[in-house]
């Protein structure tokens, strides 16, 4: 997780595309399963679940909450040197209401983004986004999944060793 601060709270949003084909459900289902074990385990504050289609457009006269989501999305990876290909794609289709092409936005099944909760602030930042990729590889949602698991085996051993430490007496210097 970007500038993982193991102090820091978390939150995760699942973003899962409606009418998936046959059969991504249950793999869907089995992520979203895995990412809320890490809410009862303590590691992330909360776990959202959401929808979105399988495209957008990106006619600029018609801006909806996933239009404003893709930004952020897209904003994070820019400024890190990430892109969001290929689990989101720009790409041209035949318009339905227009003679032509319109460019439009295709989703990826399922999307994990990982937001820094600030106490007192709505504005979470955005702190990690899969599947995203840079020049070498691409970070899938298992990736997240690994990272969110590493951060809790790092929770569980700080966990133990404070519970170490309170049960050592402290011994005075001589």
């Amino acid at each position: 997780m970007d500038g993982d601060n193991l102090t820091r709270t978390y939150r995760a949003e699942i973003v899962v595309r409606s009418l998936a084909p046959h059969g991504i459900n249950e793999r869907q289902r089995a992520i979203i399963e895995r990412v809320e074990s890490f809410e009862e385990r303590g590691v992330l504050e909360a776990v959202e679940i959401e929808v979105w289609g399988q495209e957008i457009r990106t006619d600029p006269d018609e801006r909806t909450a996933a239009h404003a989501r893709y930004d952020a999305l897209e904003a994070w990876a820019e400024s890190r040197e990430y892109t969001l290909v290929p689990g989101f794609a720009r790409r041209q289709r035949a318009s339905i209401a227009e003679t032509g092409l319109e460019e439009v936005i295709s989703f990826p099944l399922i999307c994990l983004v990982l937001y820094a909760v600030d106490e007192g602030s709505n504005d979470d930042a955005v702190r990690a986004v899969f599947p995203c990729s840079d020049e070498e590889q691409t970070y899938t949602i298992v990736d997240g999944i690994e990272a969110l698991s590493h951060r809790a085996a790092l929770d569980e051993l700080r966990s133990e060793t404070d519970a170490e430490t309170e049960t050592t007496q402290q011994r005075p210097l001589v």
